[in-house]
């Protein structure tokens, strides 16, 4: 069952967009080609920097840095932090689950979605697509920092 969550997801994005969408909707064809494109690549991962990622995750963060690097200066320092907090609470969380999980009390999915969702909220009250490129980069490089962790003790991690 691993990755239950996010092929059901996929799978729904694939189905909304490819039959309920308005045809013209300019964003149709772009979203069914990613979530199709990621669906495609979700079971390879490669090496890189001797971490091993899935392919998924690094077509993502691509994504995301290419929206990054259209934002203007101070925009780009405001969601610099703000992917910065994200991944360090996600670090964070992470790394507490590992060393004292009787404190986690519900399926970590749902906790981290929790917190992603609160943190996006806070940090970018009135934008979903800053909300959605803050969550996606901080969650990815929050999965490489507690990765790093890990394997620094000897613990094989994919992100």
């Amino acid at each position: 069952m691993d990755g239950f969550y996010s092929l059901f997801f996929l799978w729904s994005v694939w189905i909304y967009t490819t039959f309920i969408l308005s045809r013209q909707n300019q964003l149709r064809f772009r979203i069914a080609f990613l979530s199709l494109l990621l669906l495609i690549v979700y079971p390879f991962s490669i090496s890189l920097f001797s971490i091993p990622m899935q392919l998924s995750s690094i077509i993502l963060l691509i994504i995301c840095y290419f929206y990054f690097s259209k934002l203007k200066f101070w925009k780009k320092v405001y969601m610099f932090l703000a992917i910065f907090i994200i991944m360090i609470g996600y670090s964070g969380f992470s790394l507490l689950e590992l060393y004292d999980p009787v404190w986690i009390f519900m399926d970590r999915k749902f906790l981290f979605g929790f917190v992603l969702f609160l943190l996006a909220q806070l940090l970018y009250p009135r934008s979903l697509p800053s909300q959605i490129l803050c969550a996606f980069t901080g969650t990815i490089h929050g999965e490489i920092i507690y990765s790093l962790i890990l394997k620094k003790w000897g613990f094989p991690y994919i992100i």
